[in-house]
């Protein structure tokens, strides 16, 4: 083959790559009315770009002189211009950038206009640096693909990356098969041997098989699951015998994987509350209901000061609680004072995602079972349900329905869905700056009026015991939390009296936690870039006294304890608030941008029965917002005569106000940039793999035990087709093997693996390292160099038995 063949074909392979990439960010970015000669000419001018610097700039001395040139010409017009065309087009390019990224976050259609600019400049630049490298590296324009599917699958496009695999596939078979036959003709070329091979047939032979076999894998059945990440765990497992394993405590297994916000991007509110966040749209599951819910998934009722937490993680099996019919989710269904109200029980299903891994059970409010295969299910006095699995099925939650009023319990502010029967009154006093729990407790009880009677002072007196014992915890209020917030709570419900016409005393608890609501969502801002908090200084009151804006986690937290100074029982409460989204199949798509924090308040002790009290929205509801108010102030600008229309706001939405005026563009192209930022991801990614090599390499060479080494031996000689059966014993396969000094190495290991194994000795003086060693040198003096780094670093890495 020629060299201007060979130069042919190289460039043939980064054209197909680099095709493939444009499908695949077509297919992620859903580019509508693609111009298609637009883009045969950019990978035209690529081309003579190469051609240009490899044939005309033929040298170092012209590249420097042609580069010294084009610096002074833009250098000039730059001058004379003031700059003007390049700050026009980074302009340009940065609004089509903000554009892009908008459109990909929700999901929607954009059109090719707004590529252009950033296809003119990065195709023929991208095309023309990988031609010329992959004449030196032929498998430099794979590498570049594997590339950007690996930085597209870990984004929120894993999705669309599927259906481009096969595309991918055949790439691959592509770029390997031309790539084998170009460094073979080259080969017997320097040993001057004739090569009598048809160009043109090696290259129809690759396409075909390029094309029949991502071909047959649509025709493979699909239903079977290959390994997960979890087996890379099992790397050191004993080959010999499995030992009996310790018994698992179920319920702490389900504690140990239950839902955390950290899981959708938010700092983790057990160990530090606040923070920057990381958010994305990756799907974590879908719904089937009639509507959309208040999804709870961790429910929290102390607070340190810094984080949330449970005051005791008590879990039981469902069947424990079925059996104490004195528990508190058992209330639900009692009959209400009102015999024309019924309740009804209702299910909905949740589909989970594969990508997110949790042991925790979402359910709306009311929940009291959930409906699947599972034999074990575990729940708490909440409830929240757990499985002691990670929950990869479908599965049906069943919650009880009380009609209009489940709107209240969904959101206090819809009260005109509120019902007396199912509202009973209690109101428990406020909380005075620096009297401790205890004292509250004892003024509680001593509040008692006994002038009215003992059958009076009987009922309130069993009434305040049974409340003590099942929700005192939620006036935990012993964390050092500044007295100013106790003022802003009093001059809250003073406020509220005085528009109610009462005294504070008589609030209800439902106005009291309106009030507060009320109060937070207009007088603090919502935004999602904020700094670390001080882990020194108490979270809430730095909120409500100092930076006067956050999300979800800091309006949530404020809620709950301005609730509780004001006597209202209150929890914190994480999980996801369902959007209107609905897919195709009328499934409910339910992402992290839903993950959110709200509180409850108990607004019935007698059946259980909490209310939700949310301050804040969540990242989708505050981005719609947004838009909102974008289309209505460009409306404005547009007729200066309809300003009464300016900075309208969705009041139904909560956490939107007139102040609200950080629309969050620098943190929307944060998340763009993060897209791109992670090209590095790559460099990355390999220099893990040989990270992980190396720790695995100290961790077999440093252990006692010399069943690691065995086992390392095993799988690498599997690479060599040297494999022990598992009717074979380990002498009888160490015989098998005709290399005598690796046979006599091997024996070695065995006979001190037997040594340890059956007799407890170890060896202290056993070189591991040097045995270690060997086997590397002897796999690489038998494998061409790619395949040895590959299996060496990927491969051994990633599949391990």
């Amino acid at each position: 083959m020629r060299v201007i063949e060979e130069k042919i074909l190289k460039s043939f392979l980064v054209i197909i790559n680099f095709t493939l990439v444009i499908k695949l960010i077509v297919d992620c970015f859903k580019i509508e009315e693609l111009n298609f000669v637009f883009l045969l000419l950019l990978f035209a001018m690529g081309i003579l770009i190469y051609l240009f610097f490899s044939k005309v700039l033929n040298s170092i001395r012209k590249k420097i002189i042609f580069f010294i040139i084009v610096f002074i010409l833009i250098g000039i017009i730059s001058y004379k211009t003031s700059g003007i065309f390049v700050l026009k087009e980074i302009e340009v390019i940065s609004l089509n950038l903000k554009n892009i990224n908008n459109a990909a976050l929700k999901a929607k259609n954009i059109n090719f206009e707004e590529f252009i600019h950033i296809f003119s400049i990065g195709i023929p630049l991208l095309i023309a640096v990988l031609i010329s490298i992959t004449q030196k590296f032929i498998y430099t324009p794979l590498f570049f693909s594997i590339g950007v599917f690996v930085i597209f699958w870990y984004q929120i496009f894993y999705k669309n990356v599927i259906p481009n695999i096969p595309y991918f596939l055949a790439a691959v078979i592509i770029t390997l098969g031309t790539g084998e036959y170009i460094k073979k003709c080259r080969e017997y070329r320097g040993r001057e041997v004739k090569i009598d091979i048809n160009i043109t047939y090696m290259i129809t032979l690759i396409l075909i098989l390029a094309l029949l076999i991502p071909g047959l894998v649509f025709m493979l059945p699909q239903e079977y699951k290959g390994k997960t990440v979890d087996s890379v765990t099992t790397f050191f497992r004993n080959e010999f015998a499995r030992k009996k394993e310790k018994e698992k405590n179920p319920s702490l297994e389900a504690l140990k994987g239950s839902f955390s916000m950290k899981q959708s991007g938010y700092s983790d509110s057990s160990t530090i509350l606040g923070g920057s966040i990381a958010l994305n749209r990756r799907e974590v599951f879908k719904v089937i209901s009639d509507k959309p819910f208040y999804l709870r998934g961790k429910a929290m009722d102390y607070y340190t000061g810094r984080s949330w937490i449970k005051s005791e993680d008590k879990v039981m099996r469902k069947v424990e609680i079925n059996e104490a019919s004195n528990m508190p989710m058992h209330k639900l269904m009692q009959p209400t004072k009102d015999e024309s109200f019924q309740t009804e029980e209702k299910t909905l299903t949740i589909i989970p995602g594969k990508n997110f891994k949790t042991t925790s059970y979402f359910t709306p409010n009311n929940s009291n079972n959930i409906i699947n295969d599972s034999k074990d299910l575990f729940v708490d006095l909440i409830p929240i349900f757990m499985s002691d699995v990670e929950i990869k099925e479908p599965y049906k939650v069943s919650y009880i329905s009380y009609g209009d009023f489940d709107n209240y319990l969904e959101g206090i502010q819809n009260s005109m869905y509120k019902k007396t029967p199912l509202n009973e009154i209690y109101i428990m006093p406020q909380r005075e700056f620096g009297v401790d729990d205890y004292s509250y407790r004892e003024n509680l009880m001593s509040s008692i009026d006994t002038s009215k009677g003992m059958e009076y002072v009987n009922k309130e007196s069993s009434f305040l015991n049974n409340f003590m014992l099942h929700y005192m915890n939620y006036l935990q209020l012993d964390a050092p939390i500044n007295d100013e917030v106790y003022k802003i709570v009093d001059d809250i419900l003073i406020g509220e009296a005085q528009a109610k016409e009462k005294t504070v005393e008589e609030l209800t608890t439902h106005e009291k936690a309106l009030a507060i609501r009320s109060y937070l969502m207009k007088n603090y801002k919502y935004v999602t870039n904020v700094g670390d908090n001080d882990e020194y200084n108490d979270f809430v009151s730095n909120f409500i006294l100092l930076d006067k804006k956050g999300y979800c986690t800091y309006f949530a937290s404020a809620t709950v304890m301005m609730c509780r100074i004001a006597g209202v029982p209150a929890r914190y409460v994480e999980g996801f608030k369902m959007s209107d989204d609905k897919g195709e199949d009328g499934s409910y798509k339910v992402t992290n941008a839903d993950a959110h924090a709200w509180a409850e308040i108990l607004i019935n002790p007698y059946r259980n029965q909490w209310a939700i009290v949310d301050s804040a929205p969540t990242p989708t509801e505050y981005e719609e917002s947004q838009e909102e108010i974008e289309l209505e102030n460009t409306a404005t600008e547009s007729n200066s005569n309809n300003e009464s229309n300016n900075n309208k706001i969705n009041k139904n939405k909560p956490g939107f106000n007139e102040e609200e005026s950080e629309i969050g563009e620098d943190d929307k192209l944060n998340r763009y940039i993060g897209i791109y930022v992670t090209t590095g991801a790559l460099a990355v990614m390999i220099a893990i793999f040989a990270g992980l090599y190396q720790i695995n390499k100290m961790r077999i060479v440093n252990n006692k035990s010399m069943i690691p080494l065995y086992n390392y031996y095993l799988k690498r000689l599997r690479t060599q087709g040297i494999v022990k059966s598992k009717s074979s014993g380990d002498l009888e396969f160490v015989e098998s093997i005709r290399d005598r000094e690796l046979q006599n190495r091997l024996r070695d290991i065995v006979n001190l693996v037997y040594d340890e194994f059956y007799g407890e000795i170890l060896s202290s003086t056993f070189e591991k390292k040097e045995y270690f060693m060997y086997i590397e040198n002897y796999i690489k003096e038998r494998e061409k160099w790619y395949k040895y780094i590959i299996n060496k670093y990927f491969v051994f890495n990633l599949w391990r038995d």
